[in-house]
């Protein structure tokens, strides 16, 4: 899901985590990185795009 408006990003914040002075402060911060209200789309794709990169690989253990 990808919030564009600085509104509702304030309102899914404080439905999910509360109306305190530390959610209001992390709302104030996110909202300010995003952009504000109607982020591009550029900004949009990194942040949509930022876990798709190279995966690594872990060797299991035992060796099967």
């Amino acid at each position: 899901m990808t919030l564009t408006d600085a509104a509702e990003i304030r309102q899914y914040l404080t439905a999910y985590l509360g109306s305190t002075p530390a959610v209001n402060s992390f709302a104030d911060q996110f909202i300010a990185k995003k952009g504000g209200s109607g982020a591009g789309k550029k900004e949009e794709e990194e942040w949509e795009m930022s876990g798709s990169g190279k995966k690594s690989k872990k060797k299991k253990a035992g060796g099967r």
